[in-house]
């Protein structure tokens, strides 16, 4: 699957900046080695939780679908320590 190289560009670079909440993948790099989820305020920094991606269906049902999950092209995926 391939695309043109500006929709490339618009998919990495141009992403709309919310202030809030927000759940994004997390990469643990030095530690477990394992990808999560944290609900961040993208205002603060602050996060309020994290999760194991198996948790997400749960998470969303309990706080009515807000956890929605960030995607490359709408909030990135981290590269946490």
């Amino acid at each position: 699957m391939s695309a043109p190289f500006e929709e490339w560009i618009r998919y990495i670079h141009l992403r709309t900046n919310s202030s809030g909440f927000q759940t994004e993948w997390w990469y643990h790099r030095l530690g477990c080695r394992l990808w999560f989820l944290a609900q961040r305020n993208t205002s603060t920094n602050q996060v309020q939780s994290t999760f194991w991606p198996e948790q997400l269906e749960s998470k969303q049902t309990t706080e009515g679908n807000d956890a929605t999950v960030g995607k490359l092209g709408s909030g990135g995926a981290n590269d946490q320590a």
